[in-house]
Protein backbone atom coordinates (compact mmCIF):
# COMPACT_ATOMS: atom_id res chain seq x y z
CA UNK A 1 0.00 0.00 0.00
CA UNK A 2 1.21 3.68 -0.59
CA UNK A 3 1.93 6.29 1.64
CA UNK A 4 -0.15 9.31 1.41
CA UNK A 5 1.55 12.62 2.24
CA UNK A 6 -0.33 16.01 3.16
CA UNK A 7 -0.27 18.97 0.37
CA UNK A 8 -2.04 22.27 -0.17
CA UNK A 9 -4.65 21.05 2.76
CA UNK A 10 -5.41 17.70 1.11
CA UNK A 11 -4.14 14.01 1.01
CA UNK A 12 -2.30 12.10 -1.82
CA UNK A 13 -0.86 9.51 -3.25
CA UNK A 14 3.05 9.62 -3.79
CA UNK A 15 4.20 8.74 -6.95
CA UNK A 16 5.24 5.13 -8.46
CA UNK A 17 9.05 4.56 -7.78
CA UNK A 18 9.63 2.50 -10.84
CA UNK A 19 12.11 4.64 -12.87
CA UNK A 20 15.50 2.46 -11.64
CA UNK A 21 13.51 -0.56 -13.08
CA UNK A 22 12.47 0.66 -16.04
CA UNK A 23 16.17 1.78 -17.16
CA UNK A 24 17.57 -1.49 -16.05
CA UNK A 25 14.64 -2.84 -18.50
CA UNK A 26 15.59 -0.72 -21.19
CA UNK A 27 19.25 -1.80 -21.32
CA UNK A 28 17.99 -5.35 -21.24
CA UNK A 29 17.68 -6.20 -25.29
CA UNK A 30 18.74 -9.82 -24.76
CA UNK A 31 16.17 -12.32 -25.80
CA UNK A 32 17.71 -14.99 -24.07
CA UNK A 33 17.56 -12.79 -20.67
CA UNK A 34 15.66 -14.49 -17.78
CA UNK A 35 13.94 -12.12 -15.11
CA UNK A 36 14.43 -13.06 -11.53
CA UNK A 37 11.47 -12.31 -10.78
CA UNK A 38 8.31 -12.02 -13.53
CA UNK A 39 6.27 -9.47 -11.00
CA UNK A 40 9.50 -7.12 -11.77
CA UNK A 41 9.28 -7.42 -15.66
CA UNK A 42 8.94 -4.34 -17.44
CA UNK A 43 5.47 -5.24 -18.86
CA UNK A 44 4.35 -6.08 -15.44
CA UNK A 45 5.87 -2.55 -13.52
CA UNK A 46 3.23 -0.26 -12.47
CA UNK A 47 2.79 2.99 -13.89
CA UNK A 48 1.29 6.56 -13.44
CA UNK A 49 -1.33 5.15 -15.50
CA UNK A 50 -2.38 2.85 -12.48
CA UNK A 51 -2.28 4.92 -10.06
CA UNK A 52 -5.30 6.02 -8.26
CA UNK A 53 -5.55 9.83 -8.30
CA UNK A 54 -7.59 12.22 -5.73
CA UNK A 55 -9.66 15.60 -7.10
CA UNK A 56 -9.27 18.26 -4.21
CA UNK A 57 -12.91 19.67 -4.40
CA UNK A 58 -15.98 18.87 -2.72
CA UNK A 59 -18.08 16.16 -4.36
CA UNK A 60 -21.57 15.72 -3.91
CA UNK A 61 -22.00 14.01 -0.50
CA UNK A 62 -20.51 17.39 1.39
CA UNK A 63 -22.89 19.42 -0.60
CA UNK A 64 -25.69 17.67 0.20
CA UNK A 65 -24.79 17.40 4.14
CA UNK A 66 -24.71 21.72 3.97
CA UNK A 67 -27.57 21.98 1.48
CA UNK A 68 -30.37 19.86 3.28
CA UNK A 69 -29.54 20.29 7.47
CA UNK A 70 -32.06 20.74 9.31
CA UNK A 71 -30.76 23.02 12.55
CA UNK A 72 -29.07 26.25 11.98
CA UNK A 73 -30.48 26.78 8.33
CA UNK A 74 -31.96 29.95 8.81
CA UNK A 75 -34.70 31.85 7.53
CA UNK A 76 -35.97 30.71 4.07
CA UNK A 77 -35.96 33.17 1.15
CA UNK A 78 -37.82 33.48 -2.37
CA UNK A 79 -37.38 35.46 -5.68
CA UNK A 80 -38.54 34.56 -8.77
CA UNK A 81 -36.29 36.33 -11.70
CA UNK A 82 -36.73 36.15 -15.35
CA UNK A 83 -34.38 34.48 -18.14
CA UNK A 84 -31.78 37.00 -18.20
CA UNK A 85 -29.60 36.64 -15.03
CA UNK A 86 -26.11 35.64 -14.05
CA UNK A 87 -26.82 32.58 -12.65
CA UNK A 88 -23.09 31.63 -12.18
CA UNK A 89 -22.51 34.35 -10.44
CA UNK A 90 -25.39 33.81 -7.85
CA UNK A 91 -24.32 29.77 -7.27
CA UNK A 92 -20.65 31.11 -7.01
CA UNK A 93 -21.52 33.82 -4.43
CA UNK A 94 -23.79 30.68 -2.84
CA UNK A 95 -20.77 28.35 -2.94
CA UNK A 96 -18.06 30.77 -1.39
CA UNK A 97 -20.35 31.65 1.16
CA UNK A 98 -21.34 28.29 1.98
CA UNK A 99 -25.31 29.16 1.75
CA UNK A 100 -27.81 26.41 1.03
CA UNK A 101 -29.65 26.93 -2.08
CA UNK A 102 -32.21 25.48 -4.61
CA UNK A 103 -32.99 26.58 -7.92
CA UNK A 104 -36.06 25.72 -9.78
CA UNK A 105 -37.65 26.28 -13.08
CA UNK A 106 -40.05 28.01 -13.47
CA UNK A 107 -42.08 26.25 -17.06
CA UNK A 108 -45.66 27.01 -18.90
CA UNK A 109 -47.20 23.89 -20.48
CA UNK A 110 -49.20 25.39 -23.77
CA UNK A 111 -51.71 22.95 -25.45
CA UNK A 112 -52.57 24.54 -29.32
CA UNK A 113 -55.45 22.27 -31.61
CA UNK A 114 -55.03 23.01 -34.87
CA UNK A 115 -56.21 21.58 -38.67
CA UNK A 116 -53.86 19.29 -40.62
CA UNK A 117 -53.24 20.96 -44.18
CA UNK A 118 -52.39 18.74 -46.83
CA UNK A 119 -50.90 19.76 -50.44
CA UNK A 120 -52.67 18.81 -53.19
CA UNK A 121 -52.18 19.40 -57.19
CA UNK A 122 -54.87 22.06 -58.38
CA UNK A 123 -53.65 22.07 -62.13
CA UNK A 124 -51.42 21.23 -64.35
CA UNK A 125 -50.60 24.10 -66.88
CA UNK A 126 -47.60 23.89 -69.46
CA UNK A 127 -44.26 25.72 -69.28
CA UNK A 128 -42.01 26.98 -71.91
CA UNK A 129 -38.38 28.88 -72.33
CA UNK A 130 -38.45 32.52 -72.53
CA UNK A 131 -36.28 33.91 -75.31
CA UNK A 132 -35.00 37.33 -75.52
CA UNK A 133 -35.82 38.86 -79.08
CA UNK A 134 -33.75 41.39 -80.55
CA UNK A 135 -35.98 42.73 -82.30
CA UNK A 136 -39.07 43.79 -79.66
CA UNK A 137 -35.86 44.34 -76.90
CA UNK A 138 -38.11 42.05 -74.48
CA UNK A 139 -37.80 38.53 -73.29
CA UNK A 140 -40.66 36.24 -75.79
CA UNK A 141 -42.66 32.58 -74.77
CA UNK A 142 -40.39 30.03 -76.26
CA UNK A 143 -41.03 26.95 -77.28
CA UNK A 144 -42.92 24.43 -74.70
CA UNK A 145 -40.53 22.34 -72.84
CA UNK A 146 -42.61 20.44 -70.85
CA UNK A 147 -45.45 20.58 -67.83
CA UNK A 148 -45.27 22.11 -64.19
CA UNK A 149 -47.73 21.16 -61.71
CA UNK A 150 -49.27 23.86 -59.45
CA UNK A 151 -49.50 22.38 -55.69
CA UNK A 152 -51.99 24.06 -52.76
CA UNK A 153 -52.74 23.91 -49.73
CA UNK A 154 -56.25 22.21 -48.46
CA UNK A 155 -57.28 22.05 -45.33
CA UNK A 156 -58.50 18.27 -44.11
CA UNK A 157 -61.20 17.45 -41.57
CA UNK A 158 -58.47 15.77 -39.24
CA UNK A 159 -57.41 17.42 -36.27
CA UNK A 160 -53.95 17.26 -34.47
CA UNK A 161 -52.93 18.13 -30.96
CA UNK A 162 -49.07 19.80 -29.94
CA UNK A 163 -48.08 20.36 -26.05
CA UNK A 164 -45.12 22.80 -25.64
CA UNK A 165 -43.29 23.31 -22.69
CA UNK A 166 -41.66 26.90 -22.17
CA UNK A 167 -39.14 28.29 -19.70
CA UNK A 168 -40.18 31.48 -18.11
CA UNK A 169 -38.00 32.00 -15.11
CA UNK A 170 -36.39 30.73 -12.01
CA UNK A 171 -37.33 30.25 -9.08
CA UNK A 172 -34.42 30.89 -6.40
CA UNK A 173 -34.28 29.65 -2.69
CA UNK A 174 -31.86 29.97 0.08
CA UNK A 175 -31.60 30.31 3.36
CA UNK A 176 -29.65 32.64 5.84
CA UNK A 177 -30.16 34.68 8.52
CA UNK A 178 -28.42 38.04 6.96
CA UNK A 179 -29.07 40.21 4.34
CA UNK A 180 -27.41 39.10 1.53
CA UNK A 181 -27.89 41.94 -1.22
CA UNK A 182 -29.77 39.49 -3.68
CA UNK A 183 -30.16 42.56 -5.81
CA UNK A 184 -26.71 44.18 -6.59
CA UNK A 185 -25.89 40.14 -6.91
CA UNK A 186 -28.73 39.11 -9.92
CA UNK A 187 -28.25 42.84 -11.38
Amino acid sequence: MKKKYRHDGYYRLRRIRTTQEHRVNGKRSDPDYKWARAKRCGKNLPNSWDDITTRPQKTWKVKREKQYRDEKRGKKHVIQVGLCFDEWKLTQYFEEHDIPYVIKDIKEQQTRTFKVMEQRVVRTVPQFIRVWDKNLNKIVKGHQIGYRDIYEWVETDKTRTSTHCYLLGYEITWWTDTNIGIDYIIG
